[in-house]
């Protein structure tokens, strides 16, 4: 994390592309007018693939990182088919784990989930249906062997989260006009994973 918060300092940060410098002006007079945002060019063409990796090399870390965990704290069982079939026999259940997971944690990934999309030019709805597909397979296909998915994840994770993937995405785009040491560690706080790409291509299309 240490290393990529380096890198990210480092680095230009810019969300534009490199032929968006207003003619006559200093660099670092530059306003917001004078930049074409890479995702909101006619010409662009979004791809979901770098957010689909992302989010699933993510996913199978924290399940791994959870099963490797104390499973009274966790509440996971030893994976199984059973488990898994019940998901899908039974449906989903209301859990009772801690609040800061329901309703912290959750949320959080969802607007990760939802960022990934976005920051490959998808609009609001488009992310908001990628970040629901994302909780869908993580309570149903990924966590659902080791236990029941989960009603108040699949209700809150996307739709809280898209709420806040929105606000860090507009967030990120302001802090990139702003070339300062500050604005770079600032957009590092906001999202982190930007200067952790899991896939060559994300750091191409990426907001």
């Amino acid at each position: 994390m240490v290393a990529a918060l380096l890198v990210h300092l480092v680095g230009t940060g810019n969300l534009c592309s490199a032929d968006d410098k207003p003619s006559g002006e200093a660099t670092g007079s530059r306003e917001r007018n004078d930049f074409t945002w890479l995702t909101d060019d006619p010409a662009f063409r979004p791809n979901l693939a770098p957010a689909i990796w992302h989010v699933l090399a993510w996913q199978g870390i924290g399940f791994g990182v959870m099963l490797s965990m104390d499973s009274e704290e966790t509440g996971l069982k030893r994976p199984d088919f059973e488990n898994f079939r019940n998901a899908f026999e039974h449906g989903p259940v209301w859990d009772n784990d801690e609040w800061t997971v329901n309703y912290i944690a959750h949320p959080l990934w969802g607007s990760e989930t939802y960022l990934r999309a976005r920051g490959q030019g998808f609009g609001r709805l488009s992310s908001f249906l990628f970040s629901s597909a994302c909780g869908v397979v993580w309570e149903f296909c990924i966590e659902s062997w080791s236990e029941r998915p989960s009603i108040n994840d699949l209700l809150l994770t996307s739709t809280v989260g898209s709420l806040i993937g929105e606000w860090r995405f507009h967030v990120k785009r302001k802090l990139a006009l702003d070339n300062s040491k500050t604005a770079k560690v600032l957009d590092f706080v906001i999202d982190p994973f930007h200067g952790i790409d899991l896939h060559p291509l994300a750091g191409q299309n990426s907001v």
